[in-house]
């Protein structure tokens, strides 16, 4: 499980940030689903084959668009829940979730379900926003799988959220071993939760390339003025 947070500020500092922050949170859940692998390849694109029981892992990615810094803060909780009390807390703090489950196991994406009802209670009971307002993609992960280890396949997976929860929740099928879909996910929740379109993943990947373009661009137009101005210097110096 994972949460996100985004925090706003106007300012060009990173370091400091007001009292009036507005959060985004994403959650993701299920055991041995491959969550904590999908969101390596969204941080860091790296992927992990060992299976590490997870416990809680603590993120941060700073976006600076414009003049303003968005703050995500993402949680990777246990897919074993042995803190109740916590995830309930999650549930009802959380603005934007993100729900795993494998082709391998096909009791991940019944769990995965159970899941989205939990969310549903805990902010009903709080009345802090109804389901319908709670941005949720589910994600079938681990497609790379051969066929003979699948245990449920993406149509099956689709028609029983249909009927659980209705048309209106998306599934995303995924591979983190392969870096498939990965940030169509991550997209279609920012989407889903309206946040800045300079957050959705290929976006900001094509920025951050145009912007690293232009860096190098600069830094050749200083070397050669540099060894152009060298060179004078040198002509003037045998002359």
């Amino acid at each position: 499980m994972s949460v996100l947070q985004r925090r706003v500020t106007t300012g060009s500092r990173l370091a400091r940030f007001p009292s009036q922050t507005s959060s985004d949170q994403q959650q993701q859940q299920g055991a041995r689903t491959g969550k904590s692998s999908l969101v390596g390849r969204f941080l860091d694109n790296d992927f992990e084959d060992r299976y590490i029981p997870t416990i809680e892992n603590f993120y941060r990615k700073l976006y600076k668009i414009k003049s303003e810094i968005h703050q995500l803060d993402i949680i990777d909780c246990s897919g074993n829940d042995p803190f109740p009390a916590a995830r309930r807390l999650s549930y009802i703090s959380g603005d934007m979730f993100l729900i795993v489950s494998s082709v391998d196991n096909a009791d991940s994406v019944t769990h995965m379900l159970d899941i989205r009802k939990q969310i549903n209670e805990c902010k009903a009971s709080r009345g802090v926003a109804s389901s319908s307002d709670t941005p949720c993609v589910f994600i079938l992960n681990k497609v790379d799988l051969p066929e003979n280890r699948w245990q449920i396949t993406e149509k099956e997976a689709c028609d029983l959220i249909n009927n659980t929860t209705g048309p209106n929740d998306v599934l995303v099928v995924c591979s983190a071993a392969t870096n498939l879909n990965i940030d169509k996910a991550f997209e279609k929740l920012f989407a889903l939760n309206k946040c800045p379109k300079h957050m959705n993943p290929e976006v900001h990947k094509k920025l951050r390339n145009e912007l690293s373009a232009d860096e190098g661009t600069g830094r050749r137009h200083i070397l050669r003025r540099m060894r152009s101005r060298f060179s004078r210097e040198h002509e003037d110096l045998t002359t």
